[in-house]
């Protein structure tokens, strides 16, 4: 369900607790993460206002961490997926603090990072980045012109190319977008200027972006979206900004 929104802090129904388990050895935002194999691995996103390159990795069975291999350049507030076991870095902000179009895939079973031969049209950071049957979309963002997109483009792991689809209705970056019932659903983001209340939703059959009636209960940039199963129904949960 989407169509209604519910504005609630605490979870009544079951007592959850937080556990320190370990310190992230390198700090940082603006990366992303992933689990593989009982292990949480971190990838890319500033240090202070320096990129970093390292990909570290800790085991969630004994807490030991370590950094097993390094991006060919520092990458933040990139597109991102994982597909068939390999996490796939798309865009995102690079030397200069401008916006890339290159395409990184890290292999957590060989520990590989290759970079592929097809690029974004454009560079795009700040975008949203959803997994959807084996696809990578990627919604909205910044260009390396410095122009907020409203475009959308597919990356397909299996075969390395690049597709365009229809564009959102609203152009945003820093927005949060989640998969549901095999739709896309794109919420709030900013459009450089004022932060937005607006949700989209994509059917990748027809092609097609809907504007929805229902807004975000408030105006929100920079927030996440996770698919979560609260009394055997699928939700979208938005959280931060």
């Amino acid at each position: 369900m989407i169509e209604k929104f519910r504005k609630v802090y605490p979870i009544t129904k079951k007592s959850y607790t937080f556990i320190d388990l370990t310190n992230v050895g390198t700090p940082r935002y603006g990366g992303s993460a992933f689990i593989y194999n009982d292990k949480l691995y971190l990838v890319g996103g500033f240090i202070g206002s320096k990129l970093t390159t390292a990909i570290e990795r800790i085991d969630l069975v004994t807490l030991e961490r370590d950094y097993p291999q390094y991006l060919p350049e520092g990458r933040a507030h990139f597109g991102y997926g994982f597909v068939n076991d390999k996490f796939y870095i798309i865009g995102g902000i690079g030397i200069g603090s401008v916006p890339r179009n290159d395409i990184y895939e890290y292999d957590p079973s060989t520990n590989t990072v290759t970079k592929k031969s097809a690029v974004l049209p454009k560079g795009v950071s700040n975008c949203g980045s959803v997994v959807l049957n084996n696809l990578i979309y990627i919604m909205g963002g910044v260009d390396d012109q410095g122009n907020i997109l409203a475009d959308v483009y597919v990356y397909d792991p299996s075969n390395d190319t690049i597709s365009t689809k229809s564009s959102m209705n609203t152009p945003r970056q820093n927005l949060a977008c989640g998969e549901l019932g095999g739709k896309i659903y794109c919420f709030g983001g900013d459009d450089g200027s004022s932060r937005l209340d607006v949700v989209e939703r994509y059917d990748p059959d027809t092609d097609t972006w809907e504007t929805l009636n229902v807004k975000l209960p408030e105006s929100l940039s920079g927030i996440r979206a996770s698919k979560i199963i609260l009394d055997s129904k699928e939700y979208i949960l938005i959280a931060g900004g």
